[in-house]
């Protein structure tokens, strides 16, 4: 790594972690690097005053400059990458700070920063151990400040983002109501909790009163984000395109599948009535997913790594999806990976894939393989390209390796797959007029999901612009350099390579792949 890129990177890095110490150390601010920071600043919370955030702004857009004025003509491919990866993640920032306003239009990031913040103490409870009430008092002490600045900078807030809002502020007040009390600290935190509870309720009239804006589709932003934000210069039309023949080749395979005698499975309302039978059911699908692909020895897992699999608390519903991964930023950095289940929706019939989606070898082995590597800025830069590509990826290849051999279950691994070509279509074809509502909504209805369910669906996604195609896209782009290079050196060398360079862009994972695993002569 050159010298110049360092110190930018470690001025960037800092930066964040002072300034936003929960945002740059959870993975549900996707738009944000996983910082390794010390224990030091869970003392920390932000608290997003508007002055600050502009002066935020202006200060990363000076660090852009410094790293734009870095002549890469006699670079090596490795500063090239590293180069990209600090200015995507710089784009990042600047998108959701300066140009989407996040901190004016999402009043939800408040809650979710003032929730987590709490979270990510009782995560590392075992590392501050008698310190941790010290930490709990230190946040606790910034929420009402917090809450304060979500009534002062909040702006145009569309229907979805306001019922979300509304949504997690109910269950703060819970959580904070309920917060477990210790007879040792209960009279230092018992004020500042009904602080926190009058706060909630202040924040509930405010958003009762506020009147929702029109859905901000932010059809601009989508270009800026695949080039800026994940190095990606295929054509919006190029990737609507894929998607599209995407979508129309799994429901071919899927009507092919379909037409073989299917066995009966379990109804999911059976699990239903014992949440933790269903909860027992991923614990278990998990244990065999790691014991099969040790056994297969496909992939650089270790039988000591480990990833938790629980239910999802009440107060973290509004915040994570039915399934979920969650890794916080490395403090210390063999701190396990939480697999969240919500056994009130999470999906029966798709557990292996949801599992492998989510686990191995998914996302916990790409971020626990990520978070070992020693270039700094590889160990602590995400992608969602990269990211759910690589989940994505991994349902296929679970099938691919053998794992999946009924039909029926690769009947419901299509039906996912159709699904996110879907979401990739809404992505990119409403922002750009080449498809409608209505026939996204057919297609989901195809599908089976219910008709009820599918507009909040739609508006769901669409509060992420660039993130729903994702998944179909970094998929297909894995399958194209396995396709490619895979051959050279087998299957297992292929996916080791891949997961030892970081999440980077794959441009430049295929100059990688050209220069060190295919035959000079090739």
């Amino acid at each position: 790594m050159s010298k110049k890129i360092s110190e930018i990177s470690n001025s960037f890095f800092s930066y964040l972690s002072q300034n936003y110490p929960l945002m740059s150390s959870c993975d549900e601010f996707y738009f944000f690097p996983s910082i390794n920071k010390p224990l030091n600043l869970l003392n920390s919370l932000e608290t997003l005053e508007k002055e600050k955030i502009i002066q935020n702004i202006n200060d990363i857009k000076a660090l852009n400059r410094h790293l734009e004025n870095i002549n890469l003509k006699n670079s090596s491919l490795e500063e090239k990458i590293d180069w990209s990866l600090i200015k995507e993640s710089i784009s990042g920032f600047l998108r959701e700070f300066e140009t989407r306003k996040i901190w004016q239009k999402t009043p939800s990031l408040y809650l979710k920063i003032a929730i987590l913040g709490i979270e990510e103490i009782l995560y590392y409870k075992e590392f501050l151990k008698k310190d941790i009430n010290c930490f709990l008092i230190s946040r606790l002490r910034k929420i009402p400040q917090l809450l304060e600045n979500l009534k002062n900078n909040t702006r145009r807030v569309n229907s979805t983002e306001l019922q979300l809002t509304l949504k997690i502020t109910n269950t703060a007040s819970y959580y904070f109501k309920n917060f477990p009390l210790k007879k040792t600290y209960l009279k230092e935190i018992s004020p500042l909790l009904r602080k926190i509870g009058e706060g909630l309720e202040e924040t509930k009239l405010f958003l009762k009163w506020l009147k929702p804006s029109k859905s901000l589709r932010e059809e601009f932003l989508l270009e800026k984000i695949l080039k800026e934000s994940y190095s990606y210069n295929k054509s919006l039309e190029d990737i609507f395109e894929t998607a599209l023949r995407e979508h129309k080749l799994t429901l071919k395979e899927m009507k092919k599948l379909s037409k073989i005698k299917l066995k009966n499975t379990s109804s999911l309302s059976k699990f239903k009535e014992k949440k933790v039978n269903l909860l027992n059911l991923y614990q278990k699908e998990v244990k065999r997913l790691k014991e099969f692909l040790l056994k297969r020895d496909i992939f650089p897992l270790k039988r000591e790594e480990e990833v938790i699999v629980k239910e999802v608390p009440r107060h973290l519903k509004p915040l994570r999806a039915s399934a979920a991964y969650t890794l916080w930023a490395g403090i210390p950095k063999k701190t396990k990976g939480i697999f969240y289940i919500n056994a009130e929706e999470a999906n029966y019939q798709e557990y292996k894939f949801i599992s492998a989606h989510e686990t191995y070898p998914g996302h916990h082995l790409l971020d626990s393989v990520r978070r070992k590597l020693k270039n700094p800025i590889r160990s602590q830069i995400e992608s969602p390209l990269f990211y759910e590509g690589w989940a994505s990826f991994s349902e296929e290849l679970i099938v691919e390796l053998g794992y999946i051999k009924n039909p029926s279950q690769k009947l419901i691994g299509l039906r996912r797959r159709a699904w996110r070509a879907i979401r990739a279509l809404l992505d990119v074809g409403i922002r750009t007029n080449k498809i409608k509502l209505s026939s996204i909504k057919s297609m989901l209805k195809n599908l089976g999901y219910p008709e009820k369910r599918i507009p909040v669906m739609i508006e769901h996604y669409l509060l992420m612009p660039g993130y729903q195609l994702c998944y179909t896209i970094g998929k297909l782009e894995f399958q194209r350099l396995k396709e490619k290079y895979a051959h050279y050196k087998g299957l297992k060398k292929f996916l080791e390579f891949i997961l030892n360079q970081g999440e980077i862009p794959f441009a430049l994972l295929e100059e990688k792949l050209k220069e060190e695993i295919c035959p000079k002569n090739s």
